[in-house]
């Protein structure tokens, strides 16, 4: 997945949250920091269909015997020692469903312009291990407008032919 400035500026933020401690020392990072925010990739595991609010993780069945699954969000939070916190919280807006040889995770509720760090975790009596399967990054794009694009070619030639039909009626009742 192609980074993007929006990436650089959310891990800037919370490297500044780090280091806003007051003595401006870096020795509260978590050395492992950059793993931590840039996952590796996993084979078969695609983030598509992503929107405003909305996104599709596909991975294939065989990652685990499991046929539950759980699907958690990473928050970020300063503690009131200003430092910076990372957890694991269930996400609630997900449906699973597999396909074929595939699982497919619909996600809602996302919000526009805004990175996300998710993972799927094995569930139930069949899951070999609680451990992640994966964890995807990616972000969401702007809220899409009528107003743009092709759709903003279309609505100018069609307000510009109100405004030719307008001037032409005036002519006429003139």
């Amino acid at each position: 997945m192609q980074k993007t400035l929006r990436h650089y500026a959310a891990i800037a933020l919370l490297l500044a949250a780090y280091v806003a401690r007051g003595q401006g020392d870096d020795s509260a990072l978590p050395k492992n920091l950059h793993a931590e925010l840039n996952p590796p990739a996993v084979s078969g595991v695609s983030v598509h269909n992503l929107k405003a609010t909305t996104a599709e993780i596909e991975w294939p069945a065989g990652l685990s015997p499991a046929d539950e699954f759980r699907i958690e969000v990473r928050r970020f939070s300063l503690d009131a020692a200003r430092e910076l916190q990372m957890q694991w919280e269930e996400f609630r807006g997900a449906t699973i469903a597999r396909r074929g040889e595939t699982y497919h995770a619909r996600l809602k509720g996302l919000v526009a312009r805004q990175p996300y760090w998710i993972r799927v975790l094995p569930q139930g009596s069949a899951a070999a291990s609680t451990e992640p399967l994966f964890t995807v990054r990616f972000q969401t794009p702007a809220t899409t407008s009528v107003f743009t694009g092709r759709r903003a070619t279309i609505a100018g030639l069609l307000l510009t032919l109100a405004a030719l039909v307008w001037l032409r009626w005036r002519q006429s009742a003139a």
